[in-house]
């Protein structure tokens, strides 16, 4: 796994603090705590990312937040309920493939994490069953924030790629310098939470 420079990342932003003027960000030893409380391992660059930036808005609509059970589970009981509608019909869910159901199903009962989401309704989730220690990663998925079962895919197991797509909208990622030295010196505006109360033990 590359190692990021997350403190560089965050002098590229204009920030923007909350109402309450929070910037303190998780620490490794909160994280820590999480994790061995709810038996999964996060993604190595994830768990930095949150130690330097905490729960934030990217000027280009995109949110991030500390890893968060309850909020997660709110994200994600939309999609449960029209699954299990679907299932009581006893029809096969519409738009989703028979390949990819089990790993839909497993991420929708409590091995799934939602990191993110989008002004498009668009949602991410931590498929945490998949960690690996060799990239101490976790396949990235993106769903539907109302409920469309349909919309499940697969976009990947690197967080800092889905920093730089998603959250800076870089979209060419091959062959080019992605560092924070390479980007660009504007500024962009990004606006910090208090991520200390999202922690959710």
């Amino acid at each position: 796994m590359q190692f990021v420079d997350w403190i560089s990342w965050l002098e590229k932003f204009c920030v923007i603090q909350d109402i309450d003027d929070a910037t303190e960000a998780v620490t490794a030893a909160q994280l820590e705590t999480l994790e061995q409380e709810n038996h999964f391992v996060l993604p190595s660059d994830y768990k930095k990312f949150c130690e330097v930036f905490g729960t934030c808005l990217f000027s280009e609509g995109q949110r991030v937040y500390v890893p968060n059970i309850r909020l997660s589970e709110n994200f994600l009981y939309p999609l449960r309920e029209t699954l299990s509608v679907i299932y009581e019909t006893d029809a096969p869910p519409i738009g989703i493939s028979p390949e990819i159901l089990p790993r839909v199903e497993r991420m929708l009962t409590g091995e799934g994490l939602v990191f993110s989401d989008s002004t498009t309704a668009k949602i991410y989730i931590f498929d945490l069953a998949s960690y690996q220690k060799s990239d101490e990663s976790c396949d990235i998925w993106e769903a539907s924030g109302e409920g469309e079962p349909e919309d499940f895919s697969y976009i990947g197991r690197s967080f800092y790629d889905f920093f730089l797509k998603f959250c800076l909208q870089i979209d060419n990622l091959s062959g080019s310098d992605t560092s924070p030295f390479a980007f660009s010196r504007r500024k962009r505006k990004l606006i910090r939470f208090n991520s200390s109360e999202m922690l959710d033990f």
